[in-house]
């Protein structure tokens, strides 16, 4: 796990609706429609406690200030990580990890070699296990993450925009001017290729080639498909997860 898979299953939950309407009914206090929920999710509850109601993916992402006051407090949840301890009063044991005293060197490989000696003697001893696994982890098929990271990058910058609307006169495009639009602004973020001559025309008159235009709108089509499923799992604490599953997700053309 990393951070950004972190943020990937964020902003997959966040398009989640009946986590949003949970959330909703939490807020309100209304316990007969949480109950329905809870019933028909078993892990909604948790979700909400860990997790609490979320906001909209930011428009900076990672680097925004929203980001960062969500998930440091809950960095635990998803990952372990090395902490420095300046107050011994309140530290506490726990299992699976070591309070070191280590000589820090100019060169931090040498310090990390140390380090590494020392962890090693006291596995060898017995007197230290392995850390405890984060409460949320990535779903694992064959040792792996279920899906790649691209593909679910894809997934949600796929619906991040929709593009259904003209920049500048806000009027509603024909789903082909929309896709055509998208890959316009997009094609970079989404790790797609086009030559350099039909990129160009692209730029001028916002159009492509039917052919081009027909293979790009497959390929939206495919990860907004893998965004939905992917949305659709997190209600049950699994990601990434596309495997069948009755949940409402936001739905974005």
């Amino acid at each position: 796990m990393t951070e950004e898979w972190a943020s990937l299953w964020y902003q997959c939950l966040t398009q989640n609706i009946d986590f949003s309407l949970y959330c909703q009914a939490r807020e309100d206090g209304n316990a007969a429609k949480c109950a329905v929920l809870e019933a028909k999710f078993d892990k909604i509850a948790g979700i909400y406690d860990d997790f609490g109601t979320l906001d909209q993916w930011p428009e900076s992402g990672m680097q925004s200030q929203l980001w960062r006051e969500w998930f440091e407090p809950r960095r635990h949840l998803f990952m372990s990580a090395p902490r420095v301890v300046s107050d011994l009063r309140g530290y506490e044991a726990r299992p699976g990890y070591l309070l070191l005293e280590v000589p820090v060197h100019d060169d931090a490989k040498a310090t990390g070699a140390l380090i590494a000696e020392l962890i090693d003697r006291q596995r060898g001893a017995g007197s230290v296990g392995q850390a405890p696994r984060p409460k949320y982890t990535l779903r694992q098929v064959d040792g792996k993450p279920a899906h790649g990271l691209q593909q679910v990058r894809q997934a949600c910058r796929s619906v991040a925009r929709s593009y259904l609307y003209d920049l500048e006169t806000f009027e509603k495009l024909r789903h082909v001017d929309a896709v055509a639009a998208f890959v316009r602004h997009e094609i970079d973020n989404m790790g797609w290729t086009l030559d350099p001559k039909a990129r160009a025309e692209l730029e001028s008159t916002g159009r492509l080639p039917e052919q081009r235009l027909e293979s790009f709108k497959a390929m939206l089509n495919r990860c907004r498909r893998d965004f939905k499923a992917f949305a659709a799992n997190t209600v049950r604490a699994s990601f990434p997860d596309d495997r069948p599953f009755e949940s409402t997700v936001l739905d974005i053309h």
